[in-house]
């Protein structure tokens, strides 16, 4: 999924958690964008603006770090993941966002 995936189907209170997350201990960056993506983004992050979608951008990229670390460290102590343990956790993660989208948790 995208950083964009992410953040457009984000409803209102949604943005407003991380903008909280945000407010608590959050430090002030400068950074350098050509405008047209600046503008883009800061429609596209809705009443977060650019910032719900930075945060949602980096997020995103920390936890796919953390998850190459996770698996990098798997595949030394037991050996490569095989094609059917992928397909096997592939169709639990499907079977537990469906289920979740059954409750009404779904990905908002």
């Amino acid at each position: 999924m995208t950083v964009l995936e992410q953040v457009r189907p984000m409803t209102p209170w949604a943005l407003a958690a991380i903008i909280g997350t945000m407010a608590s201990d959050a430090r002030r960056y400068s950074i350098m964008l050509p405008s047209d993506v600046a503008d883009a983004a800061r429609e596209l992050g809705g009443e977060g603006g650019l910032s719900a979608l930075v945060l949602a951008a980096v997020r995103g990229e920390l936890q796919r770090a953390n998850i190459s670390e996770l698996l990098e460290a798997a595949e030394e102590e037991s050996g490569p993941i095989s094609a059917d343990d992928l397909q096997a956790a592939s169709a639990e993660l499907a079977r537990a966002l469906a289920e979740l989208d059954a409750r009404g948790h779904g990905r908002e």
